[in-house]
């Protein structure tokens, strides 16, 4: 703050914070959101100690401290740069279309009601990322769920022939390839009880696949279009534990 030559005090740095407040808009818009969470899971996965085993069938939320927990990547992206926030309501009203919200492994599935509020929230330009697990109204709405069997440190599986190809999902690969986090797959949801050869939305794009039994190559990251947003759905959530990042305190 400096004085003029007259008696007004002057603020210099107010265009200073309209400028950062468009460069955050611009961060937020979709193309870059999944870019900067390849680049999030390569330091959670890379620079993180080799979890316990037992964490990846734990619940977890941004609020615990435990092992099992999520509070520590919550804060890391505050540290970033980004502006984190903990929904505590339901998603039962309009949603802002340009955020980015993750919904991981909580101690309860979202409800159709609140899938509804928030898939209409990605048709108009907003950015999930889920673990939608088996059986559960997000997965039912998104035609793809986690798998249920458990896999010991699968390999990671070179990408097919339609799968994406990025520097985002390359990175994405590599530092998987390093820590072999992924446990589970990804599984299209039968359509019916009498569907017994289930498919992938059409749509769906496998941006990195594991190895499981007999070498089967299966997704275990992948990304929807939905309208003007997306949703990137993921088979396992253990790199964003507390017990994956190094430093909790």
């Amino acid at each position: 703050m400096r004085r003029g030559t007259s008696d007004c005090w002057h603020w210099p740095y107010r265009w200073r914070v309209r400028v950062a407040e468009r460069r955050l808009e611009r961060m937020l818009r979709p193309r870059v959101v999944f870019p900067l969470l390849a680049v999030l899971l390569v330091l959670a996965i890379i620079f993180s100690p080799a979890g316990d085993e037992t964490s990846q069938v734990r619940t977890m939320t941004t609020f615990a401290t435990s092992p099992f927990g999520a509070k520590a990547i919550y804060e890391v992206l505050g540290l970033l740069g980004w502006r984190v926030q903990r929904r505590q309501k339901p998603f039962d009203q309009t949603l802002d279309t340009a955020s980015t919200y993750v919904i991981l492994d909580p101690p309860n599935d979202p409800s159709a009601t609140e899938v509804s509020a928030l898939l209409d929230a990605v048709r108009r330009g907003a950015t999930i990322i889920v673990v939608p697990s088996a059986g559960s109204a997000l997965a039912d709405s998104l035609g793809i769920q986690r798998s249920d069997y458990q896999f010991y440190h699968p390999d990671i599986a070179p990408p097919a022939e339609h799968d994406s190809v990025t520097a985002a999902t390359r990175a994405l690969r590599a530092a998987a390839e390093v820590r072999h986090e992924f446990a589970y797959y990804l599984k299209p949801v039968p359509k019916s009880e009498d569907d017994t050869a289930p498919v992938f939305p059409a749509d769906a794009v496998t941006l990195l696949r594991i190895l499981t039994d007999s070498s089967v190559a299966r997704p275990a990251v992948m990304e929807r279009p939905m309208g003007r947003g997306r949703a990137v759905v993921s088979s396992d959530v253990n790199f964003f534990r507390n017990s994956q990042v190094r430093d909790t305190t």
